[in-house]
């Protein structure tokens, strides 16, 4: 089975921000809520309709009547709770697909391969949407680190061809800290100017997935 790409450019270029939720659009950041709602409004195209552009961190203008070529719908999405581990993990089967993240992304800039950390300390700025896709559990008796593998949007040539595997704490529900600049992650205009973010990276903190994913006719 062939599974056709997706216009990831249509999202960063076309979703709403009125409330500049995570920062001002597009490339200047918005929301995974705030891309789900506009697939659900709108349908979203293939790939082939609208390639991505946006490698350089800049987004062009949503393409006049990009919506007409809409491949793909969803009924809604599903928000999971905040700062919790198994609802993560589980819902990685349950929604037998892959699920949006944000995290802490300020480190991975010249991440190239192997199991990134952010130490004891933690990095808990909340700054970047990311897709998940697996982990590895840990087993400390083993001395066996666990990973999260996560597929990032810089390219094929960073990283380990585009992914990242990054630390599975065995107490990642304790592993916590204060985001003084959430409106660089999720927070929108009024929302409290700190947050408690949870797991490596904020790992645990913001994670969303689509649901009744349906081909449009």
């Amino acid at each position: 089975v062939i599974v056709p790409t997706l216009s990831t450019q249509t999202v960063v270029s076309c979703a709403p921000n009125p409330r500049h939720c995570g920062g001002t659009g597009g490339c200047g950041g918005a929301t995974s809520e705030l891309a789900f709602k506009m697939i659900k409004e709108n349908g979203l195209p293939l790939a082939m309709s609208w390639s991505y552009k946006s490698w350089d961190g800049n987004s062009p203008i949503c393409q006049p009547g990009i919506f007409d070529k809409a491949a793909v719908g969803i009924d809604g999405w599903t928000v999971l709770p905040a700062n919790k581990l198994n609802p993560l993990k589980q819902s990685l089967y349950d929604s037998h697909g892959p699920i949006v993240i944000t995290v802490a992304a300020s480190g991975w800039a010249h991440y190239e391969r192997g199991i990134y950390s952010d130490g004891p300390a933690g990095d808990f700025e909340v700054n970047h949407a990311v897709v998940l896709v697996g982990y590895r559990d840990p087993v400390p008796e083993k001395k066996q680190m666990g990973y999260w593998i996560i597929k990032n949007s810089w390219g094929d040539s960073w990283g380990e061809n585009g992914y990242i595997r990054v630390e599975m704490k065995a107490n990642e529900e304790e592993h916590c800290g204060w985001d003084f600049h959430p409106q660089e992650g999720t927070a929108c205009d009024g929302d409290p100017e700190q947050t408690w973010v949870c797991g490596t990276c904020g790992i645990l903190y913001d994670s969303c997935y689509p649901t009744g994913i349906h081909v449009k006719e």
